[in-house]
C-alpha cells in the first residue's frame, strides 16, 4: 500500500491526526511538519479532496546516505524516474540543506539532482525531459539535513491551504489552513455563536462558516500533480471526486433549509470590512455572517447569547507600531470579555508577550503554532 506525508502548519499535528482518522486513514507516524500515512489511492484522493488543514501531501520515494556530489547523484540515480513519467512531460527540483559539510548550497544540490534525473532519460531514449520552475508536470522534493537525504515527489501544484476565495486581503491576513486549525483545537461547536472582534479579512469566520454548513474547503479542485503520473488512474479519482462533490452538494441543500450559524465579525477598519464581506461572498457565505465596523472598545454580545466562541487573531509586531499599543488593545479587550462575555470560552492567536501583559487573564490552554514567520500561540481562555 502507497505511503503518503502530508505536511501542515506548525502546531496542528494533532488536529491534523485527527481529521485524518475521520477522513478514514487508520495509522498515521509523526513526520517533519507532518504526519506519514498509508492508504490506497483511492482512499488518499479522498482525503486530499476533503482535508481543511493539509498545505501539501508528498509521495515519499527514497532514503539514503549522501556524504559528497558523487554520493548524491548516486543516490538520485537509483530512483527510476523513467517508470514514473515521459520525456515529453516538464520538471522542477525543490531542494533545501541543513547542517551538511560539503553540500551547503541548495542550488547545487537541485543541479545534482536535475543532472541524475535527466541522464537517467538521456541514457534510455536519447533524449531529455526539460525543466519548467513555474509549470511542471512534476516537481521533485529534496531535503538534505547532514549525510541524511530524504526524496519525494509533491502531489498538488499549489499549496492545498489556498481556497480561492481570498480576492482581497489585509496586511499579515491569517493562512485559511491555520484558521480552520484554530477552529478545531478550539474545539468550536457550530450550534454556538462565534465571533470575531478582530476579524481582518474574515478568514477565520469564512473558514467556520463553510465548515459548519459542510461545504469543501476550496471552491475549485486543486491542480493535481499526481494526475500526471503514469499509474494516475483517471477513472477512479474521478468515480472519487464525483462521490465527494454530491457529499457537499447535499449539505449545501440541507444548509440552506438549516438554522444559519451565528457568526459574526467586526473590524476597525473599514476597507477591511469591505474585503471581508467581498471574500465572504466569493466564498458562498456571504450571506451566513454579518460583517461591521467596530472598535474593540466597544465590543458587545450582539446575540445576547450564555454561551458561546470569541475567536480572534488580533495585530502585533508588524501590524502595530508600539508595544504600548498591543498591551493597551489586549487590556481593552479584556475589560469588554470580563463585562460581555461571561460564561463564553475565547481564543487569541497571541503575539508576544506584551499581549499577554495587557490581557491578563489566565490560560486554560495554550498551543505553539506559526503564522507565516511569525512564531504565535493559541491562548485559550473561560470568561467566568
Amino acid at each position: 500500500m502507497p505511503t503518503f506525508i502530508g505536511l501542515t502548519s506548525k502546531g496542528l499535528r494533532s488536529a491534523f491526526d485527527e481529521e485524518l482518522k475521520a477522513l478514514g486513514v487508520k495509522h498515521t507516524t509523526p513526520q517533519s511538519g507532518g504526519l506519514k500515512f498509508e492508504s490506497s489511492w483511492k482512499g488518499f484522493y479522498g482525503v486530499a479532496l476533503k482535508s481543511r488543514l493539509a498545505n501539501r501531501f508528498l509521495l515519499p520515494l527514497k532514503e539514503f546516505k549522501a556524504y559528497n556530489a558523487e554520493d548524491l547523484y548516486s543516490g538520485i540515480s537509483k530512483i527510476d524516474f523513467t517508470k514514473r513519467f515521459s520525456v515529453d512531460q516538464t520538471f522542477s527540483i525543490q531542494a533545501s540543506v541543513m547542517e551538511h559539510k560539503e553540500l551547503r548550497d541548495q542550488r547545487f544540490v537541485a543541479m545534482k539532482t536535475k543532472d541524475a534525473i535527466v541522464d537517467q532519460f538521456r541514457n534510455q531514449f536519447g533524449e531529455r525531459p526539460d525543466v519548467s520552475k513555474d509549470n511542471p508536470d512534476y516537481r521533485v522534493i529534496i531535503r538534505v539535513k547532514g549525510p541524511d537525504v530524504w526524496v519525494a515527489l509533491d502531489l498538488a501544484k499549489d499549496s492545498l491551504s489556498h481556497r480561492g476565495y481570498r480576492g482581497q486581503s489585509v496586511e499579515a491576513p491569517l493562512r485559511e489552513s491555520l484558521a480552520s486549525g484554530i477552529l478545531r483545537l478550539s474545539n468550536w461547536d457550530s450550534s454556538l455563536p462565534l465571533i470575531d472582534p478582530m476579524c481582518g479579512s474574515g478568514t477565520l469566520l469564512i473558514e467556520a462558516a463553510r465548515q459548519a454548513l459542510g461545504l469543501n474547503p476550496r471552491l475549485q479542485t486543486p491542480k493535481f500533480l499526481f494526475s500526471n503520473f503514469a499509474s494516475f488512474n483517471k477513472e477512479e479519482f474521478n468515480e472519487v471526486l464525483q462521490e465527494v462533490q454530491e457529499h457537499w452538494k447535499k449539505n449545501q441543500r440541507q444548509a440552506m433549509k438549516s438554522m444559519r450559524p451565528r457568526i459574526y465579525g467586526f473590524d476597525r477598519s473599514e476597507s477591511a470590512v469591505r474585503a471581508a464581506r467581498k471574500n465572504a461572498q466569493n466564498a458562498g457565505v456571504g450571506e451566513w455572517i454579518q460583517f461591521e465596523v467596530g472598535e474593540v472598545q466597544n465590543l458587545h454580545n450582539v446575540f445576547r447569547a450564555d454561551r458561546g466562541y470569541v475567536i480572534t487573531n488580533p495585530p502585533y509586531g508588524e501590524r502595530l507600531s508600539s508595544r504600548s499599543q498591543v498591551k493597551t488593545l489586549a487590556h481593552q479587550f479584556s475589560e469588554r470579555l470580563k463585562r460581555e462575555f461571561v460564561g463564553w470560552d475565547v481564543w487569541v492567536l497571541s503575539g508576544g508577550e506584551e499581549w499577554s501583559e495587557g490581557f491578563r487573564l489566565k490560560a486554560k490552554a495554550s498551543f505553539p503554532l506559526k503564522n507565516g514567520p511569525i512564531d504565535v500561540r493559541l491562548m485559550g481562555y473561560e470568561i467566568r
